[in-house]
């Protein structure tokens, strides 16, 4: 996950369109699979949208969205990420972060040595 300065936090990534139905395919890029529940509101670039269901395919996520058409074209949406308010996530538990609040802390070898500065994480 990854957040913006406009406090929008990535929780998937668009693979593409799924079906006749106006369903996509995530990539789904948090453990918070609760943000994905039907009624849950997500951003597409800056369209608010509304999960009307979904359901696991191959490890990604078909999700139809209410609010978007259903002969949308694929290329304008494939690679597009889909975002929710930062004050959407759920609290975690003391000393445990999400990922996107690491990037950028400095990184400091236990000899004291600084080795620079968090810029990405692998999983």
């Amino acid at each position: 996950m990854s957040a913006d300065l406009l406090g929008k936090v990535v929780v998937g990534r668009v693979k593409g369109l799924w079906g006749s139905q106006g369903a996509i395919r995530v990539e789904v890029l948090t453990d918070t699979h609760s943000l994905f529940d039907p009624g849950s509101k997500l951003f597409l670039e800056d369209t608010l949208l509304t999960v009307e269901w979904g359901r696991w395919h191959r490890g990604d996520l078909v999700l139809r969205l209410k609010e978007l058409p259903e002969h949308y074209n694929s290329s304008q949406i494939s690679n597009s990420e889909l975002t929710v308010l930062e004050s959407e996530l759920p609290p975690l538990h003391e000393d445990s972060y999400y990922h996107y609040q690491l990037l950028g802390l400095r990184v400091v070898a236990e000899s004291g040595e600084e080795l620079g500065n968090l810029t990405d994480l692998r999983l």
